[in-house]
């Protein structure tokens, strides 16, 4: 897989979501008895991170290869996941870049989920959302190259946000997906998938929402620096013409 940014944006991204795991050594009593839900081995996942190929194989797994995508359940259940699937690929073309510290994240719902069940299409909405929002940055990452520069501290501090959001979405997944079944179906008679995911959710989008924009803002700001470097360098190199031309009559 070839990178789509520069090695100096991944290094960034890398270092925003290492910030943003910080949150999971400040959960409230209730966030850390959903965090304490998860094994030891998923605790390192998230912390560690995961690749593209393994979630595309959980969902293959699930009966959706490209050879027989509806063999084994119902149009029903399947055509989320298969939807789910096209989108991913798009955004994980590469395994750089802006998107990487979330396959962890997605990969941890995955499995929690059951992928043949109404709960899976609205996690597919929420996780489709922020896919495809996170490929319009990086769309915009081929045209400008984010740094270290202050120009792009709104961007990483909207995506510090984002990180969190989604470390925070894995939590309730645990809470509602991580219980007994009659617990589970308990849950569900009492709180709603929007109850349990509806905040979270608006703050996915709100934060999703802020990321584009301050892209935009970091480029321009970041392009009217060139300009200016260019112009001073063009005159520079105007005054010396001028000089050795008149320096020769």
């Amino acid at each position: 897989m070839s990178a789509s940014g520069p090695s100096s944006a991944t290094a960034n991204y890398q270092t925003v979501w290492a910030k943003a795991l910080e949150h999971l050594n400040q959960l409230s009593p209730e966030q850390q008895k959903f965090y304490n839900l998860l094994s030891q081995n998923e605790k390192e996942l998230l912390r560690n991170g995961s690749s593209p190929d393994d979630i595309l194989h959980l969902l293959q797994k699930a009966g959706i290869s490209k050879h027989s995508r509806f063999s084994r359940f119902s149009e029903r259940f399947a055509k989320p996941l298969y939807q789910f699937q096209g989108v991913f690929e798009v955004m994980s073309s590469t395994n750089a870049g802006i998107g990487a510290p979330i396959w962890a994240p997605i990969k941890l719902v995955l499995q929690m989920v059951k992928l043949t069940s109404d709960e899976f299409s609205k996690i597919d909405t929420a996780l489709s959302d922020m896919l495809r929002q996170l490929e319009l940055f990086r769309k915009f990452e081929e045209h400008f190259k984010p740094s270290a520069s202050k120009s792009w501290d709104h961007l990483y501090d909207a995506l510090g946000m984002l990180y969190i959001d989604v470390i925070d979405f894995t939590l309730i997944a645990a809470k509602r997906y991580r219980t007994g079944t009659l617990v589970y179906t308990m849950r569900r008679v009492v709180r709603t998938f929007d109850s349990d995911f509806g905040d979270v959710m608006s703050s996915m989008k709100r934060h999703l929402d802020s990321i584009v924009p301050a892209a935009q803002l970091a480029g321009l700001t970041q392009s009217k620096a060139q300009y200016q470097d260019l112009s001073y360098q063009i005159r520079d190199e105007v005054d010396v013409n001028a000089k050795s031309r008149l320096g020769t009559e």
